[in-house]
């Protein structure tokens, strides 16, 4: 998802919940919280990155499973062509 084309990345961020999302971020690199973050308004990547930090502990299960869900959703997205990852699938020219 570091990859993704930015466009494609503020289509596809208002399919995947909001709790969902926040939760999978939790264990997020700092690189992919940026991509997903610079997807975003200032003001709602600023919402976002603040819930995320106030979020109490929670079993590392629970945000595997919603991990697992936006990765579902993405490779989803990708096979149908609605997300394009460089270095994924058919080249573009």
């Amino acid at each position: 998802m570091k990859h993704a084309d930015v466009v494609g990345l503020q289509k596809f961020l208002p399919q995947i919940a909001g709790a969902t999302l926040r939760i999978a971020l939790r264990r997020a690199s700092p690189e992919l919280k940026a991509r997903i973050y610079s997807a975003m308004s200032k003001r709602a990547a600023a919402l976002l990155a603040d819930e995320v930090s106030l979020m109490p502990p929670m079993p590392v299960s629970q945000i595997e499973a919603c991990e697992e869900e936006i990765c579902d959703l993405a490779r989803s997205w990708i096979a149908e062509g609605k997300l394009h990852i460089p270095g994924r699938g058919e080249p573009f020219v």
